[in-house]
């Protein structure tokens, strides 16, 4: 709301010759301000009284009523202020916010006021969010493209009213972090820069005392890890496997977990599987499932953490994560159609920008869906992380970053004890495997192709790399890899397979070049190895070359594409996979 103190009590003098309410104007602000709404609607109730043509000014009022709950006296009080003051954003927006409590948010929006003429960045935009037409990162792009000497004020008034609306629209996580940000990061010392500061405080002990479903938000239980527990307690023999990428594979958490475990069940003896890979992502995880981790024995227990490499490394569509993710909770039910399983969302920064915009990142929301179907537990660390970071609990840095120092990964270590200790002390329906799949074409047979069923030619070669005279930075892990090479662009490989899917898990360095296939005497196709990262790094990836093939038997060439840059092409291929 735009500061108009003086300008009531003008109009409080000019009512009252004697003795203007201002007294009780300045209690109702400090109550106000101080988190003490009733109090302050008792002040301005008592402005009202004693001066009853300012009445409809008193948008103070409004906003306390808002606060303390009382949102159909907030809907009348801002109606009557639009009044008088007919072009400011402010007033249709808590209009609204009053009006999705006491009714709903469709109710609000084709009631909402139409403004036009305020010029205040960003309220042009904060009305268009409210009418549904744009998105909250708009709102927070207009006031970061604001001027410098206005950006303060610009930046207060879009996270505010950024946490009134994610406030009506039921997700006070997000409204809470909002808020946070305009009453600290970005507090404007003025009338409802104070307001915002009360509002955070009032969220913060909501959120304190608010008993929220177990497990809810950061752990959804579903179908808990019952099978796990039994096998634990009973046979006191435990097999936990660890599927993911460049966090899962370092040292951390998958060792806090066990020590957990080890300390929950005391006569267990348990192994462990640990199956991370950096930079490989969904895709890459449902073709090597086989290999890396059903191989080992039967698994009781399996973690699988795709969200960071689905995003950054690889970009995959919300398909594409579907896919790979189904297919590894196919396969692993095929393999022990007991086997309990939690999908982990792990964070990198775009995560938690996403989270603090009231946005669910699209690979999450794809892992999600999987773990809905399948009613598996799933642990949400990427919006804990964004959730504390955004109250000021510690910074992204204390938390390590991407790849988490000790503190991080103790944070998710204790959340994945804290889904232990919900799921354990209840009795959770155990999940079953839905007779659909959420994708026909998800890879739920995803396999290596076995170097009995490729013809080589005379142009390929398996056998471990000369790392010494190859350009690029080789990791540790693939430095002894038996792979399929080609230097060069003559007689093709040949695979035969069966299934729907054909690609190649490659290592893709400096050098990586083009490939040319034919899939059943089809046409000839070309697929580029080069990833973005790869430039100094020989990076492992998934290339496909056809996922959605009729099921049956096919035959696949494959060549090396002479080329110009790089001068000197090659192609490692760890692996040819089929599903």
């Amino acid at each position: 709301m735009k500061p108009r103190p003086f300008l009531i009590l003008i109009s409080l003098t000019l009512t009252l010759k004697a003795d203007p309410p201002s007294d009780a104007m300045d209690r109702g602000r400090a109550h106000l301000f101080a988190g003490d709404f009733a109090a302050a609607i008792s002040d301005f109730d008592d402005v009202a009284e004693k001066a009853p043509a300012v009445e409809p000014r008193l948008w103070q009022r409004g906003i306390a009523y808002y606060l303390a709950g009382r949102y159909s006296d907030g809907v009348a009080q801002f109606e009557r202020h639009q009044r008088v003051n007919p072009n400011d954003v402010e007033n249709a927006a808590w209009h609204f916010i009053c009006n999705a409590r006491a009714e709903n948010v469709s109710t609000a929006r084709r009631a909402l006021i139409p403004i036009t003429g305020d010029r205040r960045v960003p309220m042009t935009e904060i009305q268009e969010l409210f009418a549904g037409k744009i998105q909250p990162r708009d709102v927070l792009a207009a006031a970061e493209a604001s001027p410098a000497a206005e950006r303060d004020r610009a930046m207060c008034y879009a996270h505010q009213y950024l946490g009134l609306y994610f406030e009506v629209l039921g997700r006070p996580d997000v409204a809470q972090m909002h808020m946070h940000k305009a009453a600290s990061d970005h507090f404007y010392d003025s009338y409802m820069g104070h307001v915002a500061r009360a509002h955070d405080r009032k969220m913060i002990t909501e959120r304190s005392t608010d008993t929220m479903p177990k497990g809810e938000p950061y752990t959804v239980l579903r179908g808990g890890l019952p099978n796990a527990y039994a096998t634990f307690r009973k046979q006191r023999l435990g097999r936990v496997a660890f599927i993911g990428g460049s966090i899962t594979q370092a040292k951390g958490w998958r060792q806090m977990i066990g020590a957990d475990l080890a300390k929950r069940f005391p006569e267990t003896e348990f192994s462990f599987v640990p199956a991370g890979i950096g930079s490989t992502d969904s895709t890459t995880g449902a073709f090597r499932l086989q290999a890396d981790v059903l191989s080992k024995g039967n698994i009781d227990l399996l973690f699988i953490e795709f969200a960071v490499n689905d995003n950054q490394d690889s970009a995959l569509s919300t398909t594409q994560a579907i896919r790979g993710m189904e297919g590894m909770i196919r396969q692993a039910r095929a393999h022990n159609p007991e086997i309990d399983i939690v999908i982990s969302y792990f964070v990198n920064p775009s995560h938690i920008n996403d989270f603090q915009n009231g946005i669910v990142p699209d690979e999450i929301q794809a892992h999600e869906s999987v773990a809905e179907h399948y009613n598996l537990p799933s642990i949400h660390l990427a919006r804990e992380v964004a959730d504390a970071v955004g109250k000021g609990a510690y910074t992204f840095k204390t938390y390590g970053g991407t790849h988490p120092i000790d503190f991080g990964q103790k944070v998710y270590a204790n959340r994945v004890s804290k889904l232990f200790d919900d799921t354990w002390s209840t009795t959770p329906e155990a999940a079953t495997m839905p007779e659909t799949q959420l994708d026909d074409w998800s890879y739920t047979r995803g396999r290596y192709i076995p170097l009995a069923a490729i013809d080589l030619g005379g142009a390929w070669t398996h056998s471990v790399p000369d790392w010494n005279r190859i350009p690029g930075k080789i990791r540790g892990l693939n430095t002894e890899d038996v792979m399929i090479h080609c230097e060069t662009a003559d007689e093709p490989l040949k695979a035969t397979f069966t299934g729907t899917a054909v690609g190649a898990y490659v290592l893709a360095g400096p050098d990586a070049g083009q490939l040319a296939y034919r899939i059943d005497g089809g046409p000839t196709q070309t697929i580029d190895l080069r990833h973005r990262f790869s430039a100094g790094l020989h990076y492992p990836r998934t290339v496909l070359f056809h996922d959605e093939l009729e099921h049956g038997d096919h035959v696949i060439t494959v060549r090396l594409l002479p080329q110009d840059s790089p001068a000197h092409p090659a192609a490692r291929i760890l692996h040819l996979v089929a599903n």
